[in-house]
């Protein structure tokens, strides 16, 4: 595959993974709202705090490589996001929001992993070695998040 596609699809992953980073906060946050036990809204303010983090990383990564995150439609995200906000804004109990919300927060990160190894590959394919050394160092971070809130879950 010819370099420029791949710096294309390169730059096209980590936007999405930049519009999750950026929208997610708010609607866990949202979710925390209407969950009823304090252990819960902490767990997932927790985790809203750590992807605002990993979104400024990624912001850093992309101007040490020189550009910006440009738009995308990214649609599988945004239903999940969309399924988030249906979720915190619907009368249900607590048991079901958090149910449906640790389904979405699972397939959003699985989607968030999979673009960022993705990508991490395509960097290396293009000898772009410290650009795939910090989408490393990021896949590890937002693996660590995401197993805490998980692990927690399941406890």
């Amino acid at each position: 595959m010819a370099e420029a596609s791949i710096t294309k699809r390169l730059s096209a992953h980590l936007n999405e993974v930049y519009f999750v980073f950026t929208r997610l906060p708010k609607q866990l946050s949202g979710i925390a709202k209407v969950l009823t036990v304090t252990y819960w809204r902490e767990l997932f303010t927790a985790r809203a705090r750590a992807l605002h983090e990993h979104r400024e990383q990624l912001l850093s990564t992309l101007r040490s490589w020189g550009v910006r995150p440009a738009p995308c439609t990214c649609e599988e995200a945004s239903q999940h996001l969309n399924d988030l906000r249906h979720t915190a804004k619907a009368n249900r109990g607590m048991n079901v929001v958090l149910e449906r919300a640790m389904r979405s927060t699972r397939k959003l990160g699985t989607l968030v992993r999979t673009r960022l190894t993705e990508a991490m590959h395509m960097a290396r394919s293009i000898r772009e070695d410290e650009l795939a050394g910090e989408l490393e160092r990021l896949l590890e971070m937002e693996k660590g998040a995401q197993a805490v809130l998980q692990d927690e879950v399941h406890k």
